[in-house]
């Protein structure tokens, strides 16, 4: 990941870059993290490669610099899988090949003998509200049931409250 021989070495060689899932482009963990995001995307289109995003999300995105990555990234790609609505709106923005997916978990296969109870968990995020229409939705398409994880108790109270009243564990 680091070593910009290695990484110019397999840029030659690919046809296509493919970011999978995560909150990739954001500065919320930190600013590194967007910059590196965004200088391989670049990378990757200066070399005349195609940049696709699967099953991506996007964090908080924070000042002027980190907007103009964040657009910037988006613009260059030549397509943007995004897990939310929430997502979708934002890569809709800048780049009008944006369509909402699954997150890639969710095309994992299953043995029949497990088909009984499967459930996803959902992390719940006072920062980045995830419409529980959302998530019901995703678990009435996959036959799952979803499970509301709440790790900062007292900031996330109003949501998990809610997800409560929706019947969300």
């Amino acid at each position: 990941r680091m070593d910009i021989s290695q990484i110019n070495d397999a840029m030659n060689k690919c046809d296509i870059l493919i970011l999978c899932g995560g909150n990739l482009l954001q500065n919320e963990t930190s600013m590194r993290s967007l910059i590196y995001y965004e200088q391989m995307i670049e990378l990757a289109k200066r070399r005349g490669k195609r940049v696709y995003m699967i099953s991506s999300g996007f964090g908080e995105i924070r000042g002027k610099l980190a907007n103009f990555l964040f657009r910037r990234g988006v613009k260059s790609c030549t397509f943007c899988g995004c897990r939310t609505y929430t997502d979708l709106n934002l890569s809709k923005a800048y780049n009008s090949n944006s369509k909402i997916m699954p997150d890639l978990c969710f095309l994992l296969s299953y043995r029949k003998s497990e088909e009984k109870n499967r459930t996803f968990i959902w992390v719940l995020s006072y920062k980045k509200r995830i419409a529980i229409d959302e998530i019901l939705d995703i678990a009435r398409h996959r036959g799952l049931t979803p499970i509301a994880v709440n790790l900062f108790r007292d900031k996330d109270r109003d949501v998990s409250n809610s997800a409560k009243s929706r019947g969300i564990n």
